[in-house]
């Protein structure tokens, strides 16, 4: 099939709401038609205007009715200037459609009074140099491009505002272990907002949730950027809110401000939560050669857990990365609230950034029993109106340093905020019973609230680190 001219369903463009702007104020309704016998659409750079549906409760938004895989390839298509509104389960080109390619969404609003609803398809193989503008709004799965694509995704953008109560992202709301995501970007905000019962968790970029169960690979996510501003009250992050399992990330840079306000758990700049997927023994999750410049989130890395039965060889790697937080508010740094029963995690190669006024603020807090963390060759600036708390590690199987410099650039010293310790970090192991702070002069010294006293009662020894 081929668009031969371009089609225009209503003379008037919509507001947010469905209401009409200009034309003669009559508006037709467009309702999705039936299966097109595995075809091969083919829309000449023609485009369609005024593709208009508004009934809360019903499901016939879109334009096709592609349950099966019924449209094998929509290419060389513009949408533009069109409203959705139903129940649920809109899909602005169809449901299950294979492969996109040159395809663009412009000027609309889609919206759902419940779940499942993006501007291209549920799930599809391929989708490459398409555009989405569309702004979406729904009660939970709310995405960009594909709810559960399975296959690969290059090339494209997002600039529509997302918003949605669970599982909103601006590309992906569920990726299998195969999904590439290349040479993408994200404009646009996505927002996680109290319209489900599960008040805006998993929110994300690019990524909502990465389930890669039993796999070695998992997803990957290669030479993307995010730019735009990700909230939600847990568990979201720039790039990706909550993986499972294996996973690289790879030459991916968040530029957004994201976690805004967050004040749960796993809110941070990159990825929400880290976690072995409690059924393969290996977990290879990498970070390689990526960015994150923050403004307002805290961390990096909101949560590292262990899913399931106690795993072996998890490994989490972050090498080669530059960590910048600006005028952040709460507690920044690498992850927090680690729960790492046979995690490992390694940071290497690393350049980290700390700015703001702060109240503590470390590579990692709230440590849990049975993980291991090496630090080898990471430069730390800090820039903050205190000293940071750069590792905390409570029960902590085994610590590994090697090449870790600190430097104090205290730009707010002379505030009122300014708490005036002046070591540069500090490190307890419980398993060792060693403590130990080391000055940018090289002089042993304790927190205040941390006496020479007070250290004896608990067995640690003063040492240099």
């Amino acid at each position: 099939m081929e668009l031969a001219c371009d089609i225009v369903l209503n003379e008037e463009t919509f507001d947010e709401n469905g209401n009409p702007i200009g034309g003669d104020g009559v508006v037709y309704t467009f309702t999705k038609r039936g299966n097109c016998n595995n075809s091969i659409f083919d829309g000449n750079n023609f485009h369609i205007k005024g593709l208009y549906y508004n009934d809360p409760n019903g499901y016939a938004g879109g334009m096709f009715n592609c349950d099966t895989y019924s449209i094998y390839e929509i290419r060389n298509f513009v949408i533009e200037d069109f409203y959705q509104h139903g129940a649920g389960a809109i899909f602005l080109f169809g449901r299950n459609v294979q492969y996109f390619d040159n395809c663009h969404v412009k000027n609309g609003n889609i919206g759902v009074e419940n779940d499942n609803a993006s501007a291209f398809s549920y799930n599809s193989k391929k989708i490459s140099n398409c555009t989405n503008h569309a702004n979406i709004i729904g009660a939970n799965y709310i995405c960009g491009f594909s709810l559960y694509p399975d296959g690969k995704i290059e090339n494209c953008e997002n600039y529509g505002t997302i918003r949605g109560g669970f599982r909103v992202s601006g590309f992906v709301v569920e990726t299998k272990e195969s999904l590439i995501i290349r040479n993408c970007v994200n404009y646009g905000n996505i927002i996680g907002v109290e319209i489900s019962t599960k008040k805006g968790v998993q929110v994300a970029g690019f990524i909502a949730v990465g389930w890669s169960y039993n796999a070695k690979i998992g997803f990957r996510i290669i030479d993307c950027a995010n730019y735009g501003d990700i909230y939600s009250p847990s568990f979201c992050g720039g790039i990706v809110a909550y993986s499972s399992g294996p996973f690289l990330i790879y030459n991916t840079h968040n530029f957004g401000n994201s976690g805004i306000d967050g004040k749960d758990y796993g809110v941070a700049s990159f990825i929400g939560r880290v976690a072995s997927d409690g059924v393969n023994p290996t977990t290879k999750a990498k970070i390689i050669s990526c960015t994150s410049y923050s403004k307002s989130g805290a961390l990096f890395i909101g949560m590292v857990t262990r899913e399931g039965t106690t795993t072996t060889d998890n490994v989490l790697e972050i090498k080669n990365c530059t960590l910048i937080f600006e005028k952040t508010v709460q507690r920044p740094g690498l992850v927090t609230n680690w729960i790492g029963i046979g995690f490992k995690m390694e940071l290497k190669d690393c350049y980290i950034e700390v700015g703001g006024e702060q109240t503590s603020c470390g590579l990692i807090n709230h440590e849990n029993e049975g993980a291991s963390f090496v630090v080898n060759n990471v430069y730390v600036k800090n820039k903050t109106n205190r000293s940071i708390i750069y590792i905390y590690l409570w029960k902590i199987f085994d610590l590994e340093v090697n090449g870790l410099i600190i430097e104090n650039d205290n730009a707010y010293k002379n505030s009122s905020r300014y708490y005036g310790e002046d070591f540069s970090g500090f490190c307890i192991n419980w398993k060792t019973g060693k403590f130990g702070i080391k000055s940018m002069i090289g002089k042993d010294m304790f927190h205040s609230t941390m006496t020479e006293e007070w250290l004896s009662k608990k067995g640690y020894t003063k040492f240099k680190v």
